[in-house]
């Protein structure tokens, strides 16, 4: 099953790959937003 290389990626497979990026940036958001918890966002984003 090939895809030419100009064939774009089919929308609902886009969302679910950037849907799997909002914890990561979510984490490392707090991690320099909240620094009394920082180690806490830190440790939860490396985990």
């Amino acid at each position: 099953m090939e895809r030419a290389s100009g064939d774009p990626v089919p929308r609902a497979v886009a969302w679910l790959g950037y849907g799997g990026l909002v914890p990561f940036v979510v984490l490392a958001v707090a991690t320099l937003a909240d620094r009394q918890r920082a180690p806490f966002w830190s440790d939860a984003l490396f985990a």
